[in-house]
This record gives C-alpha cells, structure tokens and sequence, in this order.
C-alpha cells in the first residue's frame, strides 16, 4: 500500500486497517505500507491505531511502484510478488479491497454490522476497473462529497472493463439498465466511477428550484447540469467512449473547451467544466451550447472539432425518450455528434495582449495543449495550417461574465 502518515485519508482508514489485518492474515494475505517518511511518524500513527503492518521506507531509490499515484494505494500481489490485480485507489477502493479479501462484504463501511447475504455472494466474474476519482492526497486526487444522496451502485461490463455508476434513486437505476441492457454484472468491489442522478426533485419553491437538475458527477466535481436526463445520458457515453475506446488516429486530442454558436464551434481555455454550475447560465444567456466531452478531438487539417458517434454499446432510444420530456426552458439543446467548423479559438493571454493572435504566436501558444503529440515539426505545421482556417484571439479575465462578454463581442 503507498501509505503516507500525513495524509489525513489515510489516517481515516487505519482504524479499519488494523482491524482487518488480523483477518487477512488468516487467509494468507499480509499487509506491506510504503512510505516516503523517515518512519518514526509511520510508528506513531500505527501505535495510535493499533496498525502492526511492516513499513518499507523509499528512501532517496526514486523508485516508486505506484507511478505518482498519490495516497492511500494499493496492489494484490502473489505469492511471487506479481501483481494480481489492478491497483486500488483511495479511500474507498482501497478499503474495499481489504474487506473483499478478508470476506467481508466490500460495500460495507467500516462499523457496520454486514449484510450475511451479500457477504456470502459470489461474484461470477471480476473486471478491470477504470481509475476512479477518490479520497486520494497528492497525484491522483479530486474525490469529494456532493449534497445528492446516493442510494446505490450499478456495475457494467464493458469489454475487459467493469464500470461502476451511482445512482440517485430506483429509477434511475432502471433508466441505466435500459441504456446498457444486458452489460450488468454483479461486481461488490467496482468503484464509483461516475454518479448519475435524474430523479425528478422538481419544486415551486425559487430558492432550491436547481434541485430539479439532472447531473453527471465525477468524484466531487458536477460535469453536466441539465434539465434533460438525456443530456446527462449522453455525456455520460461520450466520457465512458473517451476512457475505453481506442482514439481515432486522425484526429488530435487538446486540452481545451468548446461551445457551439449554432454549427460554429468556439474553442476556450481548458477546465471551465470545472465551473459548469456558474459558467452555464452564462452561456445559455448567451446563445452558447457547452460540449459535454472529457477532451476535445480536432481535425487540424479540415479546422473542424469532431463530437464522435459513442463508441460503446447502448440503447439511443432511452436518451431520445429522456430528450422527449425535458422542459429545457432557456437551456440550450445539447451538442450532438457530428463535425463543427472551429471559428475562434479564445486562449488566455495577458491584459494587454487582449485580441488578435498572430499565427505564430497562436502556434507556441497551442503545442503544450496537445495531448501525447506526434511528430513535433509535422504538428507545428498542421497547426500553422489551421490558422490559416480559425481565428485566435487573446482573452484576459477575472470573472466569467468578463469571459461571455469577449466571446459574444468577437462571436
């Protein structure tokens, strides 16, 4: 386990760590910390918590087993020292993966009394499971509470890969299992990849009229806020498609935002989807549909942004239907797939750098956002090429009102 004692998850679990190291003794499974402390803190903690595991200490090696991954992680390895399963991360898989292996129900949070029934269930088969956002210090992190209520969830396989979903009530549970009618599994163990959540919370009342939204969630941060569960459906494909779909070679992926003006698309610096609650109203005032996509795929040479056809399989009828009965109001419709010309491309530049970019300044400005790029020289070219075809333009901003404002007045 990469284990550090002054992260305050790991800390939150050692408790259960301890206790349970008793247990997977008795199957034959021993727990191992590795530490970057100098590990008279490692022998505090574990004192306080009754924590006995042996501590590897890293020293100045730099050898690191768990590729940056931040704390509390974890592998399974053999009886030959191979790894047996894929790692566990924070502090919710990797407490899980303890239970699992002492026989304990792996949903069961620590204290609780467990259920017998599911405790004593088998699962048929187990997956590869995506990287999940959770209660992890250091690389790796971003997990989070949210104010909905989870009330359970879904495992589906897809591929090699099991993928878990939490969802908000019963039916949305259905609604899932309809969209991946005969993908679902039994799997205990599969983390929270994303949360779903369509109930209808509608209300009379203004002040918590935004309990009506649907929503996509991952770890702590909302990724789509809609009054159409379509919508939420329909990113949720497009981020699953993103993680398990091998990307197609023609096309380049960047590090940015995109809106659309009607079949125009706008490029805008990366992570505002991490504002989507206080930039979306923005942009709906202002005629502008947000992408709902994990990363943005350009066709550099035709100057298009590509929103691809979902790459996994699902039923497209249970996200018209949900289509069919939002009362989207001053929502803008969601982006659908297809090829959008790319107009401008808005990059963050200084106050006084405000406005037209020259080609090869736009050029040194977008080479560190391409993602695992090629050939250098070749994609220095393309990208020339493309702004010969979309306009760059700097942008200064200390709130997003200021943002809409440059990109209607240029739009």
């Amino acid at each position: 386990m990469n284990w550090s004692p002054t992260c305050g998850y790991c800390v939150a679990i050692a408790d259960e760590l301890a206790a349970l190291d008793a247990v997977l003794a008795d199957y034959g499974v021993r727990l191992l910390l590795v530490t970057s402390s100098d590990g008279e803190s490692d022998r505090s903690l574990g004192a306080s918590h009754g924590l006995q595991a042996p501590t590897l200490l890293r020293g100045t090696s730099g050898v690191d087993p768990f590729g940056g991954m931040g704390t509390p992680a974890a592998y399974l390895l053999d009886a030959e020292g191979r790894i047996a399963e894929h790692m566990a991360v924070g502090a919710d898989e990797v407490p899980a993966l303890a239970r699992d292996l002492a026989e304990v129900d792996p949903r069961t949070p620590f204290g609780s009394v467990p259920d017998a029934a599911a405790t004593e269930a088998d699962d048929a088969t187990r997956g590869r499971y995506l990287p999940a956002p959770g209660a992890v210090c250091g690389a790796g992190g971003g997990g989070g509470m949210s104010s909905t209520e989870w009330e359970g969830t879904r495992a589906y396989a897809f591929g090699d890969y099991h993928v878990g979903l939490r969802f908000d009530d019963a039916a949305t549970a259905t609604v899932l299992d309809r969209l991946f009618a005969g993908a679902r599994v039994t799997d205990r163990r599969v983390p929270d990849n994303y949360n779903v959540a369509l109930a209808d919370r509608s209300t009379t009342n203004r002040a918590t009229a935004a309990r009506s939204l649907k929503l996509l969630v991952r770890g702590s941060t909302q990724l789509v806020r809609s009054r159409s569960g379509g919508r939420v459906l329909a990113a949720l494909l497009q981020h699953l498609s993103a993680e398990l779909a091998e990307p197609d070679p023609s096309l380049t992926r960047v590090d940015a935002t995109a809106v659309l003006r009607g079949d125009d698309a706008l490029l805008l610096p990366p992570g505002l989807v991490n504002f989507v609650k206080e930039i979306q109203p923005r942009f709906a005032r202002a005629n502008l549909r947000l992408v709902d996509a994990p990363h943005l795929l350009l066709d550099l040479d035709r100057g298009e942004l590509v929103v691809p056809d979902p790459a996994l399989p699902h039923d497209p009828s249970v996200i018209d239907e949900l289509d069919a009965i939002a009362e989207l109001g001053r929502e803008p419709p969601r982006a659908r797939p297809g090829r959008y010309g790319v107009r401008t491309w808005f990059m963050v530049r200084q106050p006084d750098q405000v406005g037209p970019m020259s080609p090869a300044v736009a050029v040194t400005a977008t080479v560190p956002r391409l993602s695992a790029p090629g050939d250098l020289p070749t994609e220095v070219q393309r990208l020339a090429r493309l702004f010969e075809l979309v306009d760059p333009r700097g942008v200064w901003y200390e709130t997003f009102d200021e943002l809409v404002e440059q990109i209607v007045a240029t739009s």
